[in-house]
């Protein structure tokens, strides 16, 4: 276990050594991690790996090299996954301070929570990785494939799996990172053909469309941005862009419209708030215009749902008191990741739950980003989240975020 921690450490540092140089340089400003997008990808690819191992289908030595591809993927997704102007890099050293605080943090809780810490055997993995496991080469002295080729065995093994969305989105923000951005157009495409009209898609695909002619927005980029403002326009990076591209067409009293709406959504992060605002300013001074004039900007909406959990009388006879409660509220459609999560012992049932933005497991899927939302509740007897035959759970409600009447659920039956 301590080797395990001690290659991962490694494998941060490194990756963080990476995207460093990435960040802190002026790069198109990237449009997938406004208040609607997800690296949920590597979560459901981590929870796929883990399963497989479970079954019997992945030795040890191959579960822990399928955990360091996805995590070498994610790694690299990362450094494009901060905010960053189409004409320049607003956010690169607040975005650099972030991973080096949080992707540490964030790669314990999600191994915690989708990976399997007591099937790591040291002796036994250290006997396998002697050989190397069919389909995962590696060299001679251990290391991984490089970055290129983990992105082209995805999209090899996306032509089998058309129907992935998460994995065609992957797919796309890999071949950003790699500069392929023509591939990166067709493989969101894809996604906006799977999960159409959804704000975070839209957004990447106008990005890479964006770099694909030369870091210009205008044209089919700017109707991207719109149509995901429609969806959802409280997206802070939405605005941003929109504003960037009637800035493009010369039309400032329009960008500063847009830029002010954008401004009180960056609350959480002063320094791109400062800099939206520095630029606007000088823009109104240099077109004439008076900031005093412009449309009072859009205050941020959270929403949040309050959920009562239950336990139907006839199964308590069933639990021993050492079992957990999660409660989930998921999109109605699209990826499976959770919205917000939120775990509890069972002997807290019957229990009263508040689903929050803060509960999200990345930024860019909350509650507020989603009208509608399923929301469930389970107790297991592993503590693990991912399904698992023992599971006695509850009927999915449908329920609206910001509702002002709570969500009822019962656990009332074993997993099916």
């Amino acid at each position: 276990m301590t080797l395990f921690w001690i290659v991962t450490a490694v494998m941060l540092v490194i990756a963080m050594v990476m995207v460093a140089p990435a960040l802190l340089r002026p790069v198109i400003r990237n449009t997938s991690t406004g208040d609607s997008e997800n690296t949920e990808i590597a979560r459901e690819r981590l929870e796929q790996i883990r399963q497989s191992h479970t079954h019997g289908e992945l030795s040890d030595s191959e579960f822990a090299q399928g955990v360091s591809e996805v995590e070498a993927i994610l790694a690299e997704e990362l450094a494009t996954q901060e905010r960053s102007e189409l004409t320049g890099n607003p956010f690169g050293k607040v975005a650099l301070i972030a991973i080096v605080l949080s992707l540490p943090v964030f790669t314990f809780f999600l191994y915690q929570f989708v990976g399997t810490p007591e099937g790591i055997d040291a002796e036994k993995s250290a006997a396998q990785q002697q050989q190397t496991p069919a389909g995962h080469q590696t060299s001679q002295e251990g290391e991984m494939p490089s970055m290129p080729d983990l992105v082209d065995q995805l999209a090899i093994k996306l032509q089998q799996e058309p129907e992935n969305a998460d994995g065609w989105f992957m797919l796309g923000r890999s071949q950003m990172t790699l500069g392929r951005y023509e591939d990166a157009v067709a493989s969101f495409r894809q996604v906006d053909g799977l999960v159409p009209n959804t704000s975070p898609v839209l957004l990447a695909l106008a990005n890479a469309v964006a770099m694909a002619q030369g870091g210009q927005i205008a044209g089919e980029p700017e109707e991207l941005v719109l149509r995901a403002l429609e969806i959802e326009p409280n997206d802070s990076i939405g605005l941003w862009l929109a504003g960037n591209a009637r800035h493009e067409a010369g039309d400032f009293q329009g960008a500063i419209d847009y830029w002010q709406r954008a401004i009180p959504l960056l609350a959480d992060s002063p320094a791109d708030q400062q800099e939206l605002t520095t630029r606007m300013q000088t823009v109104a001074s240099q077109a004439g215009i008076s900031l005093n004039d412009t449309p009072q900007a859009l205050a941020p909406v959270s929403k949040t749902l309050t959920v009562k959990v239950s336990l139907d009388a006839a199964l308590a006879d069933q639990l021993t008191g050492t079992e957990t409660l999660f409660v989930f509220a998921r999109a109605v459609s699209g990826s499976p990741m959770p919205l917000a999560a939120s775990r509890h012992s069972v002997n807290e049932l019957p229990v009263e739950v508040e689903l929050t933005d803060a509960m999200a497991m990345m930024p860019a899927m909350k509650l507020s980003g989603f009208d509608e939302v399923k929301v469930s509740a389970k107790i297991s007897s592993s503590g693990s989240a991912t399904p698992g035959e023992t599971d006695l759970v509850s009927e999915a409600v449908v329920a609206n975020p910001g509702q002002g009447e709570a969500v009822s659920l019962v656990v009332n039956k074993q997993r099916q």
